[in-house]
C-alpha cells in the first residue's frame, strides 16, 4: 500500500509541475491577450481534469484499502476468537482433570482412614476381648485361691 501512496505522489508532483511549468512558460511566452488567454484555458482545463482523475484514483485506492483494513480486521477478530475459545476448552479439560484426580486423592485417603479405623477398632475388641479374659482369668485363680482358705 505505501508503495501504491509513493506512485500516487510522485503522479501528482509531476502532474502539478508540469502545470505550473507550462503556465509559466504560457505566461512567459510573447503572445497576444487572445492566445495567451486560450492558452491558459486550456491549461486550466487539462488541470482540472486531470485533478479530478487525481481525486478519482485516491478515492478508489482509499475505498480498497479501507476494505483491506475490514477484511483484515475480521479475519483478526476471528482468529482470536478461536485462540480464546481454545484457551477456555484447554481451561475446563484441566479443571476437570484437576478434579478427578482431588477426587481420587479423596476417597482414596477415604479408604485408607476407614481401613485404619477399622483395624484400629478390631485391635481394641482384641485388646478388651483379651483384658476381659485376663480378668476373668484372674478373678477365678482369686476366687480358687480364696475358697482354698
Amino acid at each position: 500500500m505505501s508503495t501504491e501512496s509513493s506512485r500516487s505522489n510522485v503522479l501528482a508532483a509531476t502532474i502539478i509541475g508540469g502545470a505550473v511549468g507550462a503556465l509559466v512558460a504560457l505566461l512567459l511566452a510573447p503572445k497576444s491577450g487572445r492566445e495567451l488567454r486560450e492558452d491558459i484555458k486550456g491549461t486550466v482545463q487539462t488541470l482540472q481534469t486531470k485533478s479530478s482523475e487525481l481525486l478519482e484514483q485516491a478515492k478508489v485506492t482509499t475505498s480498497d484499502t479501507l476494505q483491506l483494513v475490514k477484511e483484515h480486521g475480521a479475519e483478526l477478530v476471528d482468529k482470536a476468537k478461536e485462540v480464546a475459545d481454545n484457551a477456555a476448552h484447554s481451561a475446563r479439560i484441566a479443571t476437570e482433570t484437576i478434579a478427578q484426580a482431588v477426587h481420587k486423592t479423596t476417597d482414596q485417603a477415604a479408604d485408607s482412614i476407614h481401613k485404619a479405623t477399622d483395624q484400629v477398632a478390631d485391635s481394641a475388641h482384641k485388646a478388651t476381648d483379651t483384658a476381659a479374659n485376663a480378668a476373668v482369668n484372674e478373678t477365678k485363680k482369686l476366687d480358687a485361691v480364696g475358697n482354698k482358705y
